[in-house]
């Protein structure tokens, strides 16, 4: 069996640089077989490895953590887009009772759509669909907003989108 003593400070170095790369175990042995043309068992690869306190790294582990790094930023980036998107938009008319949004994000089949807070404080989201009808979904089911509240928001929705 070979130990630590057999391989010269070069080729510890080379092997060590070899094992940062993300060579696992198998990999490693390949390596010190080929490119070091040191003949080495498995298991002797294994126990060189030990002796020499070099920890291998799981290419799985690390691309799994890249993954929810990239995961995490990308949820992070998708929050901020829904945040902007329902920051609301001063209104001229009446005295600013009615808050109007527009998202960023296009809602299926409308060609503009968001969110609108009326003076009760009830929320809707609004959609413009392809021909020009303006749609209102309520959170309460059979809600309509007073008449005053209408013409505020139809014209904070003109201001928005012209």
């Amino acid at each position: 069996m070979m130990g630590v003593s057999a391989l010269n400070v070069e080729q510890i170095e080379q092997l060590k640089s070899a094992v940062v790369q993300g060579f696992d175990l198998a990999a490693t042995q390949k390596y010190i077989n080929e490119e070091l043309e040191i003949p080495l068992s498995y298991m002797e690869t294994r126990f060189l490895i030990a002796d020499l306190g070099i920890e291998l790294v799981d290419k799985n582990a690390v691309l799994k953590q890249e993954e929810e790094v990239q995961k995490a930023a990308q949820e992070q980036q998708q929050q901020a887009m829904v945040d902007e998107a329902n920051e609301p938009v001063p209104t001229t008319g009446t005295g600013g009772g009615v808050q109007i949004t527009q998202d960023s994000i296009e809602r299926p089949g409308a060609v503009a759509n968001g969110k609108v807070t009326f003076s009760d404080g009830e929320r809707s989201s609004w959609y413009i669909t392809a021909e020009g009808q303006l749609g209102l979904d309520s959170q309460t089911p059979g809600y309509q907003p007073s008449q005053a509240d209408i013409s505020e928001f139809q014209q904070a929705l003109q201001n928005l989108l012209t």
